[in-house]
C-alpha cells in the first residue's frame, strides 16, 4: 500500500517548504466515514420495515427518502479545509496565513483535549465527528477576539507543513515585517 504522504521521487514528506510552491498548497474534504454511510443506509432500511407492514410500495419510498434525507445532511456538512492561496480554509471561513503564530498537528488524543478540557471557549472549531485528528492554529491578530483555531484534518502533518510552507512563501506573515 502506497503512503499518500511520502513524495515518491524524493522520499521527503509532502508539505515542507522546499520553495516549489505547490507544498504551499493543501485541500482536503471532510466526507463522512464508510461507517456513517452504513448507519445512514441502516436508517433507511428501518424506516422501510416500520412501514413495511402498512404498504410495500410506502416502505420503499420511506426507506429512499430516510436514507436520501441523511445522505443530504451529510454530504452538506462535508466541508473543505487546508491552505490555498496563502489563507487557511475550513468552510466558508478563512483566516490569512499572517496571522497565525503557531500550527500543531494533533493525534487522536490531543484533539480530543483541544476540544475538550483545553479548549478556549473564544476559539473558532470546525470539527467533524467521523475525523479524529485536527490542527491547532495560534493566532497573533490583536484585532481578533478568537485565541485559536482547531480543524478537523484526516492529515495533521501535511496540513500543518503547508501552513508553515505558506508563511514562508508569505513575506508579509514573516515577524518583523508590516
Amino acid at each position: 500500500m502506497r503512503n499518500s504522504s511520502i513524495d515518491p521521487p524524493t522520499g521527503a514528506a509532502v508539505g515542507f517548504p522546499s520553495g516549489r510552491a505547490e507544498e504551499s498548497s493543501y485541500l482536503e474534504r471532510l466526507t463522512p466515514s464508510v461507517g456513517m454511510w452504513v448507519v445512514t443506509l441502516a436508517l433507511g432500511v428501518c424506516a422501510g420495515i416500520i412501514v413495511l407492514p402498512i404498504s410495500r410500495p410506502g416502505a420503499f419510498v420511506a426507506a429512499v427518502l430516510v436514507a436520501g434525507g441523511f445522505a443530504a445532511g451529510l454530504l452538506g456538512t462535508s466541508v473543505v479545509v487546508g491552505v490555498r492561496d496563502g489563507q487557511v480554509l475550513a468552510g466558508r471561513a478563512h483566516l490569512p496565513v499572517r496571522h497565525v503564530a503557531e500550527v500543531e498537528a494533533l493525534n487522536r488524543e490531543a484533539t480530543r483535549a483541544a476540544v475538550g478540557p483545553e479548549l478556549d471557549a473564544r476559539s473558532m472549531l470546525r470539527i467533524r465527528p467521523w475525523v479524529h485528528t485536527a490542527v491547532r492554529l495560534t493566532l497573533d491578530d490583536p484585532d481578533d477576539p478568537v485565541p485559536a483555531w482547531v480543524v478537523s484534518t484526516r492529515r495533521p502533518e501535511r496540513f500543518a507543513a503547508a501552513v508553515a510552507a505558506a508563511k514562508l512563501s508569505n513575506p508579509r506573515s514573516l515577524p518583523g515585517t508590516p
